[in-house]
């Protein structure tokens, strides 16, 4: 046997050990000339992976197979393993259903980009850094190869854990707002049995009751622009807590594509929100906001 490639990984990581032995027996069937043996040491398994020939040009093709293999065994196994480490180190105050939707923020981060581009960059920055790696060592221990030489890929999993942490906040703190919102328009007597909703190609809108009258009244400011700087869409929800219609009904939908703030309008009134798809009112919102 020549050229020996020493692969150490620890006893407790299963999924990792099982996935490599499958890669090993894979390249095996591929038709590379070698052979390994599998040595449980202490609390770590020792892979001794040899090629049964002496050949540079194939030990230098082995440590490029075996990069691969483990970049990926470390971004599918060890990544999520050590993410979860480090919600339970850092944020044990947090409850383990908290813990949990954190984790799940994680995985939104990771995959809220172009998934493809997240797994080659971070798989090539892997293997390249095994690679150099490999140059100077035939002995690899996997988690202290990660430990020490993948120090930019552990500090990108903290800032990523860091983000869901800050996202489930904003969340919660959004949450527990909507609540407090929902709870003032049950908690209201009903003004009107019907509102209708119009909203004009400038993004002007209107209340009307159930006669299609415009709604005035001096508790309310029934007139806004929903953009951020008049805050209309925080008027708009003040008017219908304010004025409690038994049902909204929302005109013009393909005008008003705010799709959160819609979100937030139906986690609030739940039941009562109506979105209709198109009718004489809708065709008549422009003339009617501009009035």
């Amino acid at each position: 046997m020549y050229n020996v490639l020493t692969v150490t990984i620890s006893k407790d990581a299963l999924p990792v050990i099982d996935s490599f032995v499958a890669e090993m027996d894979m390249l095996k069937k591929r038709g590379l000339n070698m052979d390994y043996t599998k040595t449980e040491v202490g609390e770590n398994v020792l892979f001794e992976c040899q090629l049964k020939e002496k050949s540079d040009y194939k030990y230098d093709i082995l440590k490029q197979y075996m990069a691969n293999i483990l970049a990926d065994i470390i971004m599918k196994h060890w990544e999520i393993k050590f993410i979860d480490r480090i919600i339970y180190k850092n944020y044990n105050y947090f409850s383990s259903e908290e813990r949990f939707n954190i984790l799940k923020n994680v995985y939104n981060i990771l995959n809220e980009d172009d998934v493809d581009f997240y797994w080659i960059s971070k798989k090539a920055q892997i293997v390249n850094a095994m690679l150099e790696y490999l140059k100077t060592n035939d002995i690899l221990n996997l988690e202290g190869f990660i430990n020490f030489r993948l120090k930019d890929y552990i500090n990108g999993l903290y800032d990523v854990v860091d983000k869901a942490v800050d996202d489930y906040l904003v969340e919660k703190e959004y949450n527990e707002f909507i609540k407090i919102l929902k709870y003032f328009a049950e908690l209201q007597e009903p003004q009107y049995d019907a509102v209708h909703v119009l909203v004009s190609d400038d993004m002007h809108y209107v209340l009307l009751d159930n006669s299609y009258k415009e709604i005035h009244d001096s508790l309310i400011e029934s007139r806004g622009y929903l953009d951020r700087e008049s805050n209309g869409e925080d008027v708009l929800i003040s008017s219908l807590i304010t004025i409690a219609p038994g049902k909204i009904y929302f005109h013009c939908s393909e005008t008003f594509n705010n799709h959160n703030f819609m979100n937030t309008l139906k986690n609030i009134f739940s039941n009562k929100i109506n979105i209709c798809t198109g009718c004489d009112i809708c065709k008549e919102a422009n003339n009617i906001c501009k009035k």
